[in-house]
């Protein structure tokens, strides 16, 4: 069920926002022992629902996301960088490198081909963040989402 999730958001690459944090909300939900995809579902709903909240994007800025993505307005690259700080992915204004390398070595520990590749991307997308010279949290969210994006394209 997970990689059908996974297929479904790889394939509409301007939610790769959602996927990221899908995978660390999915991370965390079975390291406390969630079998259920709809605990998965419910956590990552709560995230929006707090992030939307907190950033309160118009519903002008929440409709183009359909049409281009996360990344349209300040408002939703903000939602998104509250989401993936939720998950652990940032930490203040910058990739929380260590953590999500060791989130990539929990959930990749029977395919190490897969887990290096991962972690060498996480650093190659820190180096690249870092060398946009960004400072603010939903900058960085953009171009690490970024970065992930060309790597995916890629594979």
């Amino acid at each position: 069920r997970f990689l059908i999730w996974i297929t479904v958001f790889n394939n509409m690459m301007r939610v790769v926002p959602v996927l990221l944090a899908l995978l660390v909300v999915a991370h965390h939900a079975q390291a406390d022992g969630a079998q259920d995809m709809s605990m998965i579902k419910d956590t990552m709903i709560n995230y929006y629902k707090e992030c939307k909240a907190q950033i309160n994007p118009t519903k002008e800025d929440v409709a183009k996301v359909k049409e281009c993505g996360f990344f349209c307005s300040k408002p939703t690259q903000c939602l998104v960088a509250c989401m993936l700080e939720k998950c652990g992915m940032i930490s203040g204004n910058e990739m929380a490198t260590a953590n999500m390398k060791s989130m990539i070595e929990s959930m990749m520990s029977d395919d190490k081909e897969a887990e290096k590749m991962a972690k060498e991307e996480t650093e190659k997308c820190e180096k690249a963040v870092k060398a946009s010279k960004v400072t603010e949290k939903c900058g960085v969210a953009v171009e690490m989402t970024r970065c992930w994006i060309d790597w995916m394209a890629k594979q």
